[in-house]
């Protein structure tokens, strides 16, 4: 009786490896297939964001804070290095705007004295050399932003 058992099992031997190692490669191909949903989950929603926060700029509305993903996302340097331009343009355009407001007044008053001409044309020039300073500043931070 004992031989008869153990020719039963012999013949399902065969079947129960298979289903076992059926069994087997379904579980990693869903554990698999899980760590790839999030894996690419994790890259995917930091560009969605990103795409996003781009066409808010693009409409011109200003950015508020930094941009931060979540710690399980990837491309974090892209985070960081996309807020630091940010407040490096931030810096630039206030430097521009107020490199913009003196050359507004320097051009105001050369107006004013060229219209006044009480023959001192000393005073008159040496505005006309400040606000071509201020113009050669402001040239020199948007020559800087094209060469970067």
């Amino acid at each position: 009786e004992g031989i008869s058992i153990l020719h039963q099992i012999q013949a399902y031997l065969p079947r129960i490896v298979f289903i076992s190692a059926i069994v087997q490669a379904l579980t990693l191909c869903i554990i698999a297939l899980l760590l790839t949903l999030l894996w690419s989950h994790s890259i995917a929603g930091p560009l969605v964001r990103f795409r996003r926060l781009l066409r808010y700029i693009a409409q011109g509305k200003p950015l508020k804070e930094p941009i931060v993903f979540r710690d399980t996302d990837q491309l974090h340097g892209l985070a960081q290095a996309f807020s630091e331009m940010i407040i490096s343009h931030k810096d630039d355009c206030a430097k521009s705007l107020s490199l913009l407001v003196a050359a507004q007044k320097l051009l105001d008053e050369c107006q004013s004295l060229d219209k006044q001409r009480k023959g001192d044309s000393r005073e008159f020039n040496s505005r006309l050399k400040e606000l071509k300073t201020i113009y050669l500043q402001i040239k020199e931070i948007y020559a800087l932003e094209k060469s970067d």
